[in-house]
């Protein structure tokens, strides 16, 4: 479901005496499927029981960094408190060795930034409906145990080879578009953000459907709501869209229906 990624990998299994059952979290690495600057992504195998699953972790030169470890407790005890076939399952956490890894279900598939830079990978109106009125029932679930999600982009969002869709990233810092690298992305992460997390805010449910509306624009048209120069720094960017209205001009070249434009727009 992501890039494979240049971190140190790891061979053999990874054992842990966190919670007290003898090789329950002994995993053998698949492939690194994703890195960013301060984390790794791994596709792994449980030892003994075979399931196959994805495994985060600090990148190797902040292992024992105490705020990136208590990301990683925040993202796991945060996921396991939601349960919907539209989210991706937390599994638990372990430590080995004084690292901590957080596991999750593994899911085939591609994030929609993925679908979206790939040539001639269209989603059709029906699959689109699909998939927003998943995302939604999604982040309702979430809202309803007081959970909100405020990194929702592009990134954080896997369609599976049914096109079904799943989210993760639930418990990350509001601002962790402040990380994101503007060169691995079509779409900067901080273009979704809403304008109160972006300006430190006090961010509530709303906030998750003001980036869900941007999400939904673009399952639909295959573009942003508006007419952005991508030669700008990310945050630059992100000021303009709090000064500009959707734009309806791709809207109008998909034939699709003027009420939905006028749902997403509100």
């Amino acid at each position: 479901a992501h890039h494979r990624g240049l971190c140190p990998r790891k061979t053999g299994p990874q054992l842990s005496n966190m919670n007290g059952n003898p090789g329950e979290n002994a995993y053998t690495i698949i492939e690194t499927l994703h890195k960013s600057g301060r984390y790794c992504v791994y596709k792994a195998r449980n030892y003994f029981k075979g399931r196959i699953v994805t495994i985060k972790t600090t990148e190797q030169r902040f292992q024992g960094d105490e705020a990136r470890v208590r990301q990683l407790r925040d993202e796991a005890e945060t996921g396991l408190r939601l349960k919907h076939p539209n989210i991706r399952a937390t599994i638990g956490l372990f430590e080995d060795g004084g690292t901590v890894y957080g596991v999750s279900e593994y899911i085939e598939g591609d994030t929609l930034g993925e679908i979206l830079r790939t040539p001639h990978r269209a989603i059709s109106y029906d699959q689109a409906i699909k998939l927003t009125l998943q995302l939604l029932d999604a982040l309702d679930h979430a809202h309803r145990h007081q959970i909100l999600h405020l990194n929702l982009n592009p990134s954080s969002v896997i369609i599976t080879p049914e096109y079904d869709l799943k989210v993760f990233g639930f418990g990350k810092s509001p601002h962790a578009w402040k990380q994101a690298s503007p060169e691995k992305h079509e779409f900067h992460p901080v273009i979704f953000t809403s304008p109160e997390v972006f300006a430190a805010g006090n961010p509530d449910g709303r906030s998750d459907l003001w980036s869900a509306a941007v999400v939904a624009y673009l399952l639909f048209t295959g573009r942003l709501p508006w007419d952005l120069d991508k030669g700008l720094p990310p945050s630059e960017m992100k000021q303009r869209t709090l000064n500009q209205p959707p734009d309806k001009a791709a809207w109008a070249g998909k034939h699709l229906p003027d009420w939905l434009f006028n749902i997403l727009r509100k």
